[in-house]
């Protein structure tokens, strides 16, 4: 008898369809479309007004910080560490106090780049016309980025004496300079135009898609959490702090002069239309309507926070993610708690396969601020990318808890799979199909969760359900027939084998499912074809070979199936094709070919109690009983490891007395080898891997003469008169079993099977009847 586990089989192949974040190495739900689903872009002039308004509104309201250790900022500014010194430059500009002009224009010549960056920022903070001079010689300063800042300031002050150095700074190498630069001049310009300029004009000046991120910094951040390292484009990463913005406008815009500055990069006001909803920004809260729109371009300030995260999002939309992380980075270091931006970074990474990397940014994302719904879900699909299902399984209970998204819901259920919590994992996918019953995919998930919990019946519903909508779904027919194998309908079992060969002719695993339920109804002809479909579709699949060698033993094909169990070897096939293939020669009947190749397989491993007890019945079948006590003993006291001489017997005792003995031996090697259900079955004998089907009945007879009352050796004889529809010979011998052993309800099973098979219905009904009352379940395969 073929052993064919074809619940194994079919679900060997079944994770990539209920989990295709492993199968396909990244393919996350919640990282397609790239950024699309994080993008904060918006349209028209009501958005670029939402967007002023609110820059104005934060610019206007000065933050007030506790500086470190309560030292003076004054003092602070002239002594200290690097990262001391910035920090009270940059508390000076806030401070509005302008006995700090002196101290800051000094902290334009310090050694260390970031104190002259927020030492010019500070000036222009403050206003003083004195920083002009000083500011005019810093624009030659060897750092972009503080020629920036001190190009911005000049924009601030708005003295004629700046447009000189203002207009050599149009030339400047580092394009975010020039940018800056036309902007001060126009500051400067609009200071000699009175004229307010209108609404329209304003909506002119603006392209139709504004971003709703504006560059105001949100509150303060007390500390940046973690120390991730810098990218060699940005060496002050340890400067924890956000990048300022410039103080509201004291005059009132003017109209725009005839020659425009050169517009911002397109980039910035001309982003695709998002994909998804973006993420709510507490910090850019509606604002009243009808309040007047300021300009944009002003804004428009690369060194800034958002202006980098943004750009970051552009790149990201263009697919270059190394780019995209730098500018990421960048917008981290200079607004260290723009949870936004750490969650894009988070997501670059991921694209680029660094998911230790994007679980770090990811986890920072959410622990500034715990309710970015999408950031979760992307956290989740990260660590499920890792293998860690327990934290992903958390991460989208964590995104649940903000957003009852169906997606996410259905992701916890994928995650449940995963660590074997399925029936979590089936009332997450019922939730799901409350919502929304006509998903398919999520129906034909429940249905493998279903199988796992063994509710056949109910993964038959949902199988089913899936191929009404879906009738050339292959992995819904195989699991449906595996459902209906288990169910013991197996006339549907193989129809539904079928349709997924038809529907995947080149899938071996099809194959290998209608072979194995072809045999499992004693089909073997059709087996054989079916398991040659198998190896033709895939001549490098190790079960499809021996499947087809054992079939070939079951139709007495001795040499072809020898020929399939080597190939099954060569292939790195089990041990049961090495064990198939050394008893091979029986097929045969080269016996002394079989003992030789169980003697090798002892000297290499002594210990193999199975080859001791093959080596026996090997003897057994030569009629060298003698010999077949022997090994039979040495299975004995290879388990038992107790030292003694294995009883001599001498010819005069006759074969049956060997015989007997070697049945003593092996009921004490069942006792000492509980875990080789062969000791007691014989169930190789029972594979035709020694016997023909005929001689196995003789074997089964004499082991009950030896003993009468052996429970197995009754079953296995009623099943070989089954086999060779001997069906009053089955029926005789189940009776007795059952006579023997009433409990016994594999046997009434049995025996109603040889009553169906006999047309003897009524008797098939009443062992039925008997049957439901010791194993309902068995019970329900004879009808099923």
């Amino acid at each position: 008898m073929i052993t064919v586990n074809l619940f194994t089989w079919g679900i060997g192949e079944w994770i990539g369809q209920f989990f295709p974040a492993a199968a396909q190495g990244m393919n996350l739900t919640f990282l397609a479309a790239a950024l699309l689903p994080l993008l904060i872009w918006n349209r028209g002039a009501k958005k670029a007004s939402r967007r002023a308004a609110t820059a104005t509104e934060a610019e206007e309201t000065p933050q007030q910080e506790s500086y470190e250790g309560g030292e003076n900022p004054l003092t602070a500014l002239s002594r200290g560490d690097a990262l001391c010194r910035a920090k009270a430059a940059r508390t000076l500009g806030k401070s509005k106090d302008l006995q700090a002009v002196g101290p800051l224009i000094a902290a334009l010549s310090d050694t260390d780049r970031d104190v002259r960056f927020w030492a010019a920022w500070a000036l222009g903070a403050l206003k003083d016309p004195q920083a002009v001079e000083p500011l005019l010689a810093a624009l030659k300063d060897g750092d972009a980025g503080v020629r920036y800042r001190v190009a911005e300031a000049l924009g601030e002050l708005k003295q004629p004496q700046a447009v000189e150095a203002l207009n050599a700074a149009l030339s400047d190498p580092e394009e975010a300079v020039q940018q800056v630069a036309s902007w001060a001049l126009k500051q400067i310009r609009e200071t000699k135009v009175p004229a307010a300029a209108t609404p329209a004009a304003e909506a002119e000046a603006v392209p139709e898609a504004a971003p709703e991120v504006v560059s105001a910094p949100a509150p303060e951040p007390e500390a940046m959490p973690w120390a991730q390292p810098a990218p060699a484009e940005a060496p002050a990463l340890t400067l924890a702090e956000e990048a300022p913005v410039a103080p509201p406008q004291e005059e009132t815009p003017a109209a725009a002069p005839e020659t425009e500055a050169p517009p911002p990069p397109a980039f910035f006001f001309t982003p695709p239309a998002p994909a998804f909803t973006p993420e709510p920004r507490a910090q850019f809260e509606e604002i009243p309507a009808g309040q007047a729109p300021d300009t944009i371009t002003r804004e428009v300030k690369p060194y800034e926070a958002e202006a980098h995260h943004l750009l970051g999002l552009a790149l990201s939309e263009s697919g270059n993610w190394p780019e995209a992380i730098a500018s990421f980075r960048k917008a981290v270091k200079f607004k260290p708690d723009l949870a936004e931006a750490y969650g894009n970074l988070g997501v670059a990474y991921s694209r680029q396969g660094q998911f230790e990397e994007a679980l770090i940014y990811l986890k920072q994302a959410l622990k500034l601020k715990p309710d970015l719904f999408k950031t979760a879900c992307n956290l989740g699909e990260v660590q499920a990318a890792l293998g860690d299902w327990q934290g992903a399984a958390a991460s989208f209970q964590h995104a649940l808890r903000i957003n009852q998204d169906a997606e996410a819901l259905k992701r916890l259920g994928v995650a449940y799979g995963r660590l074997g919590r399925w029936l979590e994992a089936v009332a997450a996918f019922q939730q799901v199909l409350d919502g929304n019953p006509g998903d398919l995919e999520v129906t034909y998930d429940l249905g493998l969760a279903l199988c796992h919990l063994g509710r056949w019946p109910e993964a038959v519903k949902a199988f089913q359900k899936v191929l009404v909508l879906r009738p050339d779904h292959a992995d819904a027919f195989r699991h449906l027939g595996i459902a209906c194998n288990q169910m013991g309908n197996w006339k549907e079992a193989v129809r539904c084998f079928q349709q997924e060969v038809l529907i995947k002719p080149e899938n071996a695993g099809a194959y290998l499912n209608l072979g194995g339920m072809f045999a499992q109804v004693v089909n073997w002809q059709d087996s054989v074809l079916a398991f040659k479909k198998a190896v033709q579709a895939q001549p490098g699949n190790a079960m499809a070979h021996q499947a087809l060698g054992v079939t070939y033993g079951q139709l007495g094909q001795w040499r072809e199936a020898a020929e399939a169990f080597q190939q099954a070897i060569l292939l790195g096939g089990g041990e049961d094709a090495a064990k198939y293939a050394s008893l091979a020669p029986s097929f045969s009947g080269r016996w002394e070919e079989v003992a030789e190749n169980l003697k090798n397989a002892l000297r290499f491993n002594p210990e193999l109690g199975e080859a001791q007890y093959l080596l026996g019945l090997v003897y057994s079948r030569m009629d060298r009983w003698q010999e077949a006590a022997v090994a039979f003993a040495n299975v004995v006291r290879s388990r038992s490891g107790k030292p003694g001489q294995v009883r001599d017997q001498n010819g005069e005792t006759g074969v049956f007395n060997y015989y007997k003995e070697a049945l003593d031996i092996l009921r004490q090697a069942i006792n000492l080898r509980p875990d080789l259900p062969q000791l007691a079955t014989g169930l190789l004998l029972e594979a035709g891997s020694l016997t023909a089907t005929q001689d196995r009945a003789v074997f089964w007879q004499r082991s009950l003469e030896a003993d009468p009352g052996n429970e197995e050796a009754q079953y296995q004889l009623g099943m070989t008169y089954l086999r060779l529809g001997c069906y009053p010979e089955a029926i005789n011998a189940f009776k007795t079993l059952i006579r023997n052993h009433p409990g016994n309800a594999l046997g009434h099973y049995q025996l109603a099977v040889t009553y169906l098979s006999s047309g003897d219905f009524g008797a098939a009904v009443e062992e039925y009847s008997t049957l439901k009352h010791l194993d309902a379940k068995l019970a329900a395969k004879l009808f099923g």
